[in-house]
């Protein structure tokens, strides 16, 4: 079975047993394949041609190598044309127009004819973006979004309004200030001092005992010793009582075995400012240490010696140099040329 060409007339053969005949034999495909959009445009194009003359003046166009829209003006026309829009333009926005804003009733000027509100804040309002509340610190007006509120109006009323009251004591009644303590104590967030706390629990009427200077420095002899004998048990060296910080500084004139320099006489120091001992403190040193467990080295004053701070902490638990002082450092001070120091293995 053969049918005609739908153009040109001429007989079509399919290509296939099981497929249809074409519509149009090869050479009328690939006409009409030629014959696409772009050329269609192009004969419409050369169908009306572009004005040869400039539409103000009158001068002649030249539109080859071209592209894009069809020019109707020459160069310095089509500028003076811009100008005269620029211009214009320049004149509506100058004269404004007056209107009231929709949402607060101000009279404003606005160069839009369209604009409803005088401002962006009146506009979020029309459309319950925002909300207006009050200030929970002076009461003022403040706008704030629905969905984050604001509760102050400015800085100053977040202070006020974040400003906590404070604590007031209970056993006497006054305001004080929370402080820091070194050692933590109870009831130290309701009383303003350990007096009140203990008045209050025990009466202002209770026996009260207050120690002296004296007193404190021997009690804290009298733990010291008792701290060193532990340990002379602990680890199973001798002990003698009577070798005690004060005795072993004073058979060394309150000077560094070590270092030679002149410690503090009496208590330890410390700086007030810095809160930390001073490196002249003079310090009970044991030349070779309790930790060693040597039953012939213990706390004696053969195994004792008097360091400053910095050289004892150097020092720790090695057994350090011992300067053999075979005058005493009461010849240093008077300065006797005959007196030799020579320092040795502990």
């Amino acid at each position: 079975m053969a049918l005609a060409c739908s153009k040109c007339g001429c007989s079509l053969v399919r290509r296939h047993l099981t497929g249809r005949f074409p519509k149009y034999c090869d050479s009328c495909r690939r006409a009409k394949a030629r014959d696409s959009g772009k050329a269609i445009r192009d004969r419409k194009r050369i169908s009306k041609p572009p004005p040869a003359n400039c539409s103000d003046c009158g001068a002649e166009l030249s539109h080859a190598n071209r592209r894009g829209p069809k020019i109707t003006r020459c160069r310095d026309c089509w500028e003076a044309h811009q100008s005269r829009l620029r211009r214009a333009s320049y004149a509506r926005s100058k004269g404004r127009h007056e209107r009231s804003c929709l949402q607060c009733g101000t009279q404003f000027k606005t160069k839009r004819p369209q604009q409803k509100y005088c401002s962006r804040g009146c506009s979020h309002l029309s459309v319950r973006k925002r909300c207006v509340i009050a200030c929970e610190s002076c009461g003022a007006p403040v706008e704030s979004k629905t969905y984050r509120l604001r509760r102050y109006c400015s800085r100053k009323c977040f202070r006020l309004g974040n400003h906590k009251p404070s604590p007031v004591c209970i056993n006497c009644g006054k305001a004080f200030k929370r402080k820091y303590y070194k050692n933590e104590w109870q009831g130290k967030n309701r009383y303003c001092s350990r007096e009140c706390y203990y008045d209050k629990r025990w009466g202002k009427n209770r026996p009260q005992r207050k120690s002296g200077a004296a007193c404190v420095l021997r009690a804290s002899r009298r733990a010291r010793g008792l701290g060193l004998k532990a340990r002379c048990k602990k680890f199973g060296v001798p002990f003698d009582p009577s070798c005690t910080r004060e005795a072993v500084c004073q058979r060394d004139g309150w000077r560094c075995r070590q270092c030679g320099v002149r410690c503090h006489v009496g208590p330890c120091r410390f700086n007030r400012k810095t809160r930390k001992a001073s490196p002249r403190n003079a310090h009970h040193d044991h030349i070779v240490p309790l930790s060693r467990r040597d039953p012939t080295k213990g706390n004696t004053f053969d195994n004792s010696q008097c360091l400053c701070g910095r050289c004892n902490q150097l020092k720790g638990k090695r057994g350090g140099f011992q300067m053999l002082l075979p005058l005493g450092w009461a010849a240093i001070d008077r300065g006797s040329p005959d007196l030799v120091v020579t320092p040795i293995k502990g």
